[in-house]
């Protein structure tokens, strides 16, 4: 009992009065130190301003698109010529999964090989890498190089390579943007680019040769099935069967019929390619707001580590 009493004491005694920060003395501190928020505040400012001078006015091509809200554009025309063939509309395709497909297409190599072949993108985009004397890659020299590479070695990561087809996807996947709009079913593609008019290709080609590609992967697979159900059809001779072959078929004709309608596949344009009049432009309250508010943050933990450092050095003397 006498050392559970002793224990509860000790345990007591191990926070006593001198240990209690008062913040009134911290606030002194910092006034006293307030300087130094000074040269912290001139950095952030100095952040704010590279980040001012390092940005580059661009210009955004925008298509608005209409995707699964209900019933897509490739859904509806898929019933409505199910309906017209006398087949089951109910098995129609999902315009979301559809425009899921085109948001992985638009990041694909697949894609990125195919306008490689047809426009030759990896030459314009990287063109600064490119020697079109000697119809090659340009390898970059000079100390900086040098020594990046020698870091890169040093830590296992990957050396410099000249551009290739997945570095072409990388850059496509990363020119296109979608931003959901408030209406349901409705997205915005968005391109950027320093020339309103390279905007609006890049995001054209994009788009156009993405939904293509995804139409004739469809198209192929649907004439795959048809060949299928028109050779088992031909074998059956079960009435029963020859019926559910008959569904089937119908509908793969109808699939077959919208494949081959125009306009885009897998999602409605609503309007088409749209380019800001005027390029976007700096939000200069926060490019130099967020750098002084973290410098001041990281100021005023320096000004309280100082006031604690103080106060215990006086308790130790």
């Amino acid at each position: 009992m006498n050392e559970s009493k002793e224990n509860q004491n000790s345990q007591k005694k191990i926070y006593s009065a001198e240990d209690v920060v008062d913040l009134r003395y911290i606030l002194i501190v910092w006034i006293k130190w307030s300087w130094i928020l000074v040269p912290l505040i001139l950095i952030g400012i100095y952040f704010g301003y590279r980040d001012l001078k390092s940005f580059v006015p661009v210009y955004e091509a925008k298509l608005l698109l209409q995707t699964s809200a209900g019933t897509s554009q490739q859904s509806a025309q898929l019933s409505q010529i199910a309906n017209v063939l006398g087949g089951d509309s109910s098995q129609s395709l999902s315009g979301g999964a559809t425009f899921t497909r085109l948001r992985l297409m638009i990041k694909s190599p697949i894609l990125a090989s195919h306008l490689q072949k047809k426009y030759g993108l990896m030459q314009e985009i990287y063109s600064d890498s490119w020697d079109s004397a000697s119809n090659s890659w340009i390898k970059p020299d000079g100390k900086d190089f040098k020594k990046n590479e020698a870091r890169k070695r040093f830590f296992k990561q990957p050396l410099w390579n000249p551009p290739n087809v997945e570095a072409l996807a990388d850059h496509i996947g990363g020119m296109v943007k979608f931003k959901d709009l408030p209406e349901q079913g409705f997205i915005h593609a968005v391109t950027t680019h320093t020339n309103p008019n390279e905007a609006k290709r890049f995001l054209n080609i994009i788009f156009s040769e993405a939904d293509q590609l995804i139409r004739e992967q469809d198209r192929a697979r649907a004439i795959k099935r048809l060949k299928y159900l028109i050779n088992k059809l031909e074998e059956v001779t079960n009435i029963d069967h020859r019926g559910s072959l008959i569904s089937l078929l119908t509908k793969e004709q109808g699939k077959l019929m919208f494949l081959d309608s125009e306009g885009s596949y897998t999602a409605k344009i609503v309007d088409p390619i749209f380019v800001s009049r005027n390029p976007t432009s700096p939000d200069t309250r926060m490019m130099f707001a967020i750098p002084i508010i973290i410098s001041n943050i990281i100021g005023f933990s320096i000004l309280t580590l100082i006031a604690l450092f103080i106060r215990e050095s006086k308790k130790y003397k």
